[in-house]
């Protein structure tokens, strides 16, 4: 794994789709450890970095997030603070919310599409507010690796790579 994507894999950590043991006590934190977990929590550090005045910078945070990680959909509740609403399709699961935007000022919207019957993100779908400039992002990305690919429509951008997509939409 590279550098760059280990430090961001550490960033999104709390919300990686993690197998649970029953009965497993974990007590292996230091004092200083347990005093930082009380002071912050990392949904209100990754509302924070999601708040930035560039779109550029929101849409690169959940390109991380689904680049780093397999994220747990349901842990974005807590970023988000918001309801999601889940349909079965015959192609997938598909969840929907909208966010408010005194969580997050520049997202009016988030769907996902879900895998079967994991329920993986393999689609995530960002309504935003601002027109995102695509050469600024395309350097953003290109900052991270050379893994994604992206291609620019009239609306949208369409942020690919390996089984997972990203789609910035600025219609409703």
């Amino acid at each position: 794994m590279s550098n760059i994507k280990e430090e961001v894999r550490k960033k999104w950590l709390f919300m990686n789709k993690k197998e649970m043991i029953p009965g497993l006590i974990v007590d292996n934190m230091t004092y200083e450890q347990m005093i930082g977990w009380m002071d912050t929590t990392p949904y209100e550090d990754a509302r924070k970095r999601m708040n930035s005045e560039e779109v550029e910078s929101l849409i690169i945070e959940f390109v991380e997030m689904m680049w780093s990680i397999t994220p747990d959909y349901y842990d974005l509740k807590g970023i988000l603070d918001t309801e999601f609403y889940i349909k079965n399709e015959d192609y997938g699961i598909l969840v929907e919310c909208t966010v408010n935007t005194n969580t997050v000022k520049l997202l009016k919207k988030i769907s996902m599409l879900l895998s079967q019957p994991n329920r993986h993100i393999q689609v995530l779908i960002l309504y935003v507010d601002q027109q995102p400039d695509p050469s600024i992002l395309k350097q953003k990305l290109d900052d991270l690796s050379e893994e994604f690919d992206m291609t620019y429509a009239k609306d949208s951008i369409f942020i690919e790579w390996t089984n997972k997509k990203v789609i910035v939409s600025m219609q409703n």
